[in-house]
């Protein structure tokens, strides 16, 4: 290689090998950054029914037509997660709802569709491949709550009390509000009331 060739062929090696170790640093700060901006828990506003409230017992009809009675002090914890037809984040949610529902023998998860109109809702239950989740017609709640999105989950113990409600997008949300939910109640129980 001749002198010419060096001083010509030199600075796009500089210029590479600049580049690699500036890749090198960018890729460092994305993970960094990706760190620090991991999910958070679900977040939480006003809608929905106040924490710690009591919810009075309470019965929703399936768009099978059968009817779930939730709020009953004899009853288990439940889950309601408000749903949309409309909404594909409610769809993708359901697997991990479907998990949750079958390990978690503690809590029953119960999906309320936020539209009055059975076909509508029954779409749901085809679309999102609910398989053995119950889904319920819940128009008139989600208004009396004022649930304004979707898929909005509210936790009530087995006393029916408030314990925990959110926006919950993916697995990571619905773990935070069941943890919630067991830091609200009694130690390694959605069972009592509140802690204060």
């Amino acid at each position: 290689m001749t002198a010419s060739e060096m001083l010509a062929v030199g600075p796009l090696w500089l210029g590479l090998l600049a580049e690699l170790v500036m890749i090198i640093v960018l890729a460092r700060q994305i993970g960094r950054l990706n760190q620090r901006l991991a999910p958070v828990g679900a977040r939480s506003g006003p809608s929905g029914p106040d924490l710690g409230a009591r919810v009075e017992p309470f019965s929703l009809s399936t768009v099978e037509g059968s009817v779930i009675a939730l709020g009953d002090p004899r009853s288990t914890a439940f889950m309601l997660v408000f749903v949309s037809p409309a909404c594909p984040a409610c769809i993708e949610l359901v697997p991990a709802l479907r998990t949750l529902h079958m390990t978690d023998r503690e809590l029953k998860v119960v999906l309320v569709s936020v539209v009055g109109d059975h076909h509508e809702a029954a779409s749901f239950k085809v679309n999102g491949r609910i398989g053995p989740l119950q889904l319920a017609i819940g128009e008139q709640l989600a208004r009396e709550w004022d649930i304004r999105v979707t898929p909005y989950v509210v936790v009530i113990s087995s006393e029916g009390f408030v314990r925990a409600k959110g926006v919950a997008n993916h697995m990571e949300h619905l773990e935070s509000l069941v943890d919630a939910a067991r830091a609200a109640s009694r130690p390694s129980s959605l069972i009592g009331p509140a802690v204060s």
